[in-house]
């Protein structure tokens, strides 16, 4: 159980990464959005555009270290009406919302439950080096004497049980946006989508030989 919670706070902590990086292209999508009402930010939506992909293929790679591989939906050639008549593009936006908010508060929560265990349950080791009167729990909670002390330490532990119990499902939930979203669309044709996870895991193994 304790390789499982490892691991998920692994996954977790992967996902804060692409979710903060989405976070930041969804900042960007805002300016480009108040600029383009008044005329000036349309040339930025194709690189906007350009950004959101490569996150996404981040995210991509992320999910296929951890399960079955998320095949690029993108063709090679661009479409006739641009990308932004790709329905790769649409999904690609609504998974950016997604995990810049619900990604992100789930990564933060799968990193700050086992510091906040660890933090309060060696919290007796060390709480009377504190100054007076700044002593007190990972939530705020002011503590000034030994059975409150030791009470922050019993809860250190409640910390990290609940930290290795969800653990598993926060990164299940953290990924299932990318899952479902960032894989080809539907309309897609099948012998195309073996295609695209042949080029998927060869570029994959590729990268794993490099890194070798």
């Amino acid at each position: 159980m304790t390789r499982d919670a490892f691991e998920a706070l692994d996954r977790l902590a992967g996902g804060l990464g692409t979710a903060l990086l989405a976070l930041a292209t969804v900042a960007g999508w805002v300016v480009v959005g108040a600029t383009c009402l008044v005329g000036i930010g349309l040339p930025m939506v194709q690189p906007m555009l350009s950004v959101t992909r490569s996150v996404a293929e981040r995210e991509r790679a992320r999910l296929g270290r951890w399960g079955e591989p998320v095949v690029s939906p993108y063709p090679a050639a661009r479409p006739a009406g641009g990308w932004r008549s790709d329905p790769a593009t649409r999904r690609d936006l609504m998974w950016l919302a997604a995990h810049s908010t619900l990604g992100l508060l789930l990564g933060l929560l799968g990193i700050a439950l086992p510091i906040m265990g660890v933090r309060d349950a060696s919290f007796p080791l060390w709480w009377h080096l504190l100054p007076e009167g700044e002593s007190g729990s990972s939530l705020g909670i002011p503590v000034h004497t030994w059975p409150g002390v030791m009470v922050v330490g019993v809860s250190g532990f409640a910390w990290l049980a609940v930290s290795m119990l969800c653990g598993r499902p926060f990164a299940r939930l953290q990924s299932l946006p990318g899952r479902r979203l960032l894989s080809p669309h539907p309309s897609v044709d099948l012998s195309e989508r073996v295609a695209r996870l042949t080029a998927t895991r060869a570029g994959a193994l590729a990268a794993h030989a490099a890194e070798l």
